[in-house]
């Protein structure tokens, strides 16, 4: 049986090591960009990550400081946003936060309350991919247990090889559904961050329409809905309006 479990151990690591060595390594080169004082190169390479897919409460966290550096406060403001859904509770990001709040134009007076829903999946803690990786595992697991339940002609072994391969079934199977709902969670977009130093905002999605007010850089909104390049948008005490696609990004 040990060298059975080794067998696992060792291509549930490879699975790993092979799915995120080079992430990593990217990963690490920003942090030493970072380091170094090159905090634009360091920025660029942060978010080609997060243009991938990648994500993480250390990927935003460093963006958002990266950002910061650079005088990126939209940017800084909206990484830092990203890595407080992962982490609601984190007093550095909500430090962070709370001291570029300061910075921008535009004071929201709506208070941010934080849903019962949300403190269940940062209790999580860990990424959608975390959890398919440990759903494969689990699965692999419950073949080969299977594999000894039917070639083993010891009845003690039949019983151990049946009894595994079914609970690591199931377990696989709630692990799958926990990525999924995880996974739907991340990636719900209700808000976003204006990223240009001003935005007016219109009566409709359509740019010769009257402008509804004005916003700067940084300032978080709620998305209301959508039409082709335009969102409509509500800030602060239920003022609407419509801007530009390219003047927010989704948190």
């Amino acid at each position: 049986m040990n060298w059975l479990i080794s067998l696992l151990i060792l291509i549930f690591c490879s699975f790993n090591g092979i799915a995120s060595y080079q992430n990593q390594a990217h990963f690490i080169s920003a942090n030493q960009l970072y380091n170094a004082g090159d905090y634009d190169t360091s920025l660029l390479q942060y978010e080609n990550l997060i243009e991938k897919g990648i994500f993480s409460f250390e990927l935003y966290f460093n963006a958002g400081n990266a950002a910061y550096q650079v005088k990126k406060i939209g940017k800084s403001i909206l990484y830092f946003e990203k890595a407080k859904k992962l982490d609601p509770s984190n007093g550095d990001v909500i430090h962070n936060l709370t001291l570029l709040n300061k910075l921008i134009l535009d004071k929201n007076t709506a208070v941010n309350k934080s849903k019962a829903y949300d403190r269940i999946m940062s209790a999580l803690s860990r990424s959608p991919n975390y959890w398919s990786w440990s759903a494969i595992f689990l699965s692999v697991i419950s073949m080969v247990c299977f594999v000894l339940y039917q070639l083993s002609r010891s009845k003690r072994h039949q019983k151990i090889g049946f009894m595994l391969g079914s609970f690591s079934l199931v377990l696989s199977v709630f692990v799958l559904v926990l990525a999924v709902v995880q996974y739907n969670y991340f990636s719900t977009i209700n808000s976003g961050v204006i990223i240009k130093p001003s935005v007016t905002l219109k009566i409709a999605p359509n740019s010769d329409e009257s402008s509804a007010f004005i916003l700067h850089e940084g300032s978080k909104v709620e998305l209301k809905s959508s039409n082709k390049d335009w969102y409509e948008v509500i800030y602060s005490d239920g003022k609407i309006g419509w801007l530009n696609k390219d003047d927010i990004r989704e948190i």
